[in-house]
Order: C-alpha cells, then sequence, then structure tokens
C-alpha cells in the first residue's frame, strides 16, 4: 500500500512529466499531491472548518492509496476511468465511514455534504477537470515543439497568459484575425496530441 497520504504533500512540486505515463498517473507521491490539492480547493467550497476539511481529504486520499497500486499494476489501464471509479468508490467508503443513519434533521453539514448527490456529482467533475489539465501540462512542450515558434508565441500569450488578443497581435506585427488563426493552430495540434496521449492512457 503507498505511504500515507498527509496533506502537507500537496505542496510538493510536480517535476515536468516524462514521455510515458504522466507522474501523476503512475507515482503515489505526486498523484496525491496533485489530486490531493485538487480535491482540498473542491472541499474549501463547503462551509466546513478546516479541520474538517483537512480530515475529509486525508481520508479520501487513504481510499485513494488503496486502489491506486491497480494502476502500476495493469499499464494499459486507461487512467481517466479509473480515476472515476475510485473517486465513486472513496466517496462511498468515506460516507459509510461518516454517516451512520442519520436523519436529515440531525445531520452536520459535514454529513448533508456527503449525502448529497449534486455534491458527488461535482466531485466527479472536478477530478475529471483536474486529469483534463495534468494531460494538457503533460502534452505542451511537445507542442511546442512541433509548433511554428510565432503561432506558440501567440498562443502562449492569449491563451496562457491571458494577454488581450489586440496586445499580442501588436507584439508579433500581425492581426486580430491572425493571431486567432495561429492559436486555432495550436489548439488543432493539442487536441491531436492530447487524443494520442488518452488512445494510450
Amino acid at each position: 500500500m503507498p505511504a500515507p497520504f498527509r496533506v502537507a504533500q500537496m505542496d510538493a512540486t510536480v517535476t515536468m512529466p516524462p514521455p510515458t505515463r504522466p507522474p501523476a498517473e503512475s507515482n503515489w507521491p505526486v498523484f496525491a499531491a496533485t489530486y490531493g490539492r485538487a480535491i482540498l480547493d473542491w472541499f474549501r467550497q463547503a462551509e466546513l472548518s478546516p479541520p474538517q476539511i483537512e480530515s475529509l481529504v486525508r481520508d479520501l486520499m487513504q481510499w485513494f492509496g488503496r486502489e491506486f497500486p491497480q494502476v502500476s499494476a495493469e499499464p494499459s489501464l486507461k487512467f481517466r476511468p479509473w480515476l472515476q471509479y475510485a473517486g465513486h468508490a472513496a466517496w462511498c467508503r468515506l460516507m459509510e465511514s461518516r454517516v451512520n443513519a442519520v436523519g436529515k434533521d440531525n445531520a452536520t453539514p459535514e454529513q448533508n455534504l456527503l449525502l448529497s448527490e449534486a455534491s458527488h456529482d461535482s466531485f466527479l467533475k472536478a477530478l475529471e477537470a483536474e486529469c483534463s489539465h495534468q494531460r494538457r501540462r503533460e502534452v505542451l512542450p511537445r507542442v511546442q515543439a512541433s509548433a511554428d515558434p510565432t503561432d506558440w508565441e501567440v498562443f502562449y500569450g492569449v491563451v496562457l497568459e491571458g494577454i488581450p488578443e489586440s496586445d499580442v497581435a501588436a507584439q508579433v506585427q500581425g492581426t486580430k484575425r491572425s493571431v486567432r488563426a495561429a492559436v486555432f493552430r495550436v489548439y488543432r495540434t493539442l487536441e491531436d496530441e492530447l487524443k494520442r496521449v488518452e488512445e494510450l492512457f
């Protein structure tokens, strides 16, 4: 079983991923740091005290830790479906351990959160969003290497830094139309690379 999860791990630096399965999909400490941080951010939206939040995150990550060895044991296992399965299982196990035939009138905010189908669905969507974010981080260096340098400069400015199109157009001596075309070309390469990665993992 992986080492116990500690909330402090969520501040760990995530290194550049190798060309194989990304670290967050193959290495427990990186998975714990990456998804633990995402889960912590999700719980912070709820009206719970910090100790309650940390306890929930820790317990959830312990359940993930019990399932995680399957990812390493089966290299061909698709990570995204596994993440949804493991997230659902971890949520259900946490709910079973924290909610003991409590009536709604007596339920604590923590128990109400765990009993809510909307919260369960939102939690799984947060995992999905983090998975998509990590996949994009994984492929961006390869997209940059294959993209036209000017197209990448435009994409980086508009999409990754949020600079207005007009400002980027002035920097590269182009027009808003040429900026949008450059962004589209890089996006197309990005989506092609993401598709390839999804097929592998």
